[in-house]
């Protein structure tokens, strides 16, 4: 209280005060921020065009797998280049096989596959097995033995795996296999040269007997950098 009883004005930036005092002060009251433009929506892509995806596909290189299945006393068995390593603990493999193919049904009904990794001589392997005949004629005349699951290991590969299925899901025209790895073999054909699809033909080494690593793979690490001579 003042003196006879009067309320003191308050003094500083509270309530109205504040902007008083920047009034009578001859402060200037900082702008509001500006609103950034607005940025327009980017346009959809275009759809995808399958056969340039196709093509562009191609030109990643595989390797080509036969993969088999058994039921009761039935072998099938289709030509697949997508097989992949998924983990080593436990090892775990992936196979992507077409819904329509004879070989999908009866690895979804036995939880089973084997799988033989192809060796350079073995295109007309993977021509048969990529075939539309019955899977009982790809067989015929064609050597294998059976691995402990007693899956079809077709002679002359470079390694053969039999794997127990864990998970399955179906996406559009495929089914996707996780497979766990119960037994493997190096084979007959395991110090030969790996069949190479690349561009939907076979890519083969011209005037060689060997493949040139020109570095190391991702799990060594980069290449070492050569020292340059002074």
């Amino acid at each position: 209280m003042g003196k006879g009883g009067t309320r003191a004005k308050p003094v500083g930036p509270r309530g109205g005060g504040a902007r008083r005092a920047m009034e009578e002060g001859g402060g200037v009251r900082p702008p509001l921020p500006e609103r950034p433009p607005a940025v327009a929506s980017p346009a959809a892509p275009p759809p995808v065009d399958a056969a340039v995806f196709r093509d562009l596909m191609g030109r990643f290189a595989t390797g080509v797998t036969v993969v088999t299945a058994r039921h009761v006393d039935r072998d099938v068995g289709m030509t697949v280049n997508a097989f992949l390593s998924v983990s080593l603990e436990p090892p775990t493999v992936l196979i992507s096989l077409n819904r329509n193919a004879d070989t999908t049904p009866v690895v979804q009904r036995s939880g089973r596959f084997g799988v033989t990794v192809l060796s350079s001589a073995q295109g007309h392997l993977s021509e048969l097995f990529a075939s539309r005949i019955p899977s009982f004629e790809k067989f015929q005349g064609v050597p294998f033995h059976r691995g402990p699951l007693g899956h079809a290991w077709l002679d002359g590969g470079l390694t053969s795996f039999e794997c127990e299925v864990v998970r399955s899901f179906s996406y559009a025209t495929h089914v996707l296999f996780l497979g766990r790895v119960v037994s493997l073999e190096h084979g007959s054909g395991a110090h030969g040269l790996p069949l190479v699809f690349w561009r939907g033909g076979y890519a083969r080494p011209s005037q060689a007997d060997h493949l040139v690593m020109t570095s190391r793979g991702p799990s060594h690490g980069p290449p070492r950098r050569r020292r340059r001579n002074p």
